[in-house]
């Protein structure tokens, strides 16, 4: 109990105090309470502007990483053999990239010509999929697991082509795996830092940045307010994927 407290719950009452705090030096005191500092956030152009660059890229990355993850594990299932053995392995190579070396990786490749996706949204994106693949393919694949292979060869001698065993029988099968993979991405997303400071723009800032810009700034109450925005979110969607799941697992017995 002590362990969670001090490393969870009083670093997060350490960010309200800085959030809902007019004057930090003047204590918790009730005249002291203010929300200007999230009004501050949500007044600011480009805070708010950071906060939709996030919510897009980490919706986006994914949606797509949830259905590629899925195409991954369907192509991947089955029998194992030296290709598949391969592909795995080079979807698995990103674990080894640290995220600084993934966004020199992607301004390298993507930035200037031919590509010219500097200071757009389409960089920060490849880049999320550049690191965040392997959690995607495994995700997928512990779902695909779940499967036997005798569902598809049965569809197959029905007569069903291999698309529409994909969507009728292993996509539906796969449903609660493709989610959670999008959840993980999500929140991988979300809250990225270390790629996404190397990376942006003054378009396509994110929340993880305009926090660390409000602290360089030493503008600690937008700062905190902006620490605990982005906490809501996260845990907001944690409680959520949980409602659904347990809404999922009801409605199935």
């Amino acid at each position: 109990m002590a362990c969670v407290f001090f490393s969870v719950i009083l670093p997060f009452l350490s960010l309200l105090y800085y959030g809902l705090m007019n004057y930090s030096w003047k204590g918790f005191v009730p005249s002291n309470l203010t929300f200007k500092h999230f009004m501050t956030l949500f007044n600011s152009p480009t805070a708010t502007g950071a906060l939709v660059n996030s919510v897009m890229l980490a919706v986006g990355t994914g949606v797509f990483l949830a259905i590629m993850g899925a195409v991954i594990a369907v192509v991947l299932g089955g029998e194992q053999t030296l290709l598949k053995r391969g592909l795995r392995a080079l979807g698995m190579l990103p674990l080894g990239i640290a995220p600084i070396i993934g966004g020199v990786l992607v301004i390298l490749a993507w930035y200037g010509s031919p590509f010219h996706l500097g200071a757009t949204p389409w960089i920060l994106g490849l880049g999320y999929v550049l690191i965040l693949l392997p959690y995607a393919i495994k995700a997928c694949e512990v779902a695909r697991g779940q499967i036997d292979n005798s569902l598809p060869e049965a569809a197959r001698i029905c007569g069903a082509t291999s698309v529409s065993t994909w969507r009728h029988v292993l996509l539906p099968l796969m449903r609660n795996g493709v989610f959670t993979t999008f959840v993980i991405v999500f929140l991988f997303c979300i809250k990225e830092f270390p790629l996404t400071a190397l990376v942006h723009s003054a378009n396509t800032m994110t929340l993880a940045v305009q926090i660390y810009a409000y602290y360089e700034g030493g503008n600690f109450g937008p700062c905190g307010a902006g620490a605990v925005v982005l906490l809501v979110i996260t845990f907001g969607t944690l409680l959520l994927t949980g409602r659904i799941f347990n809404a999922s697992m009801h409605g199935s017995r």
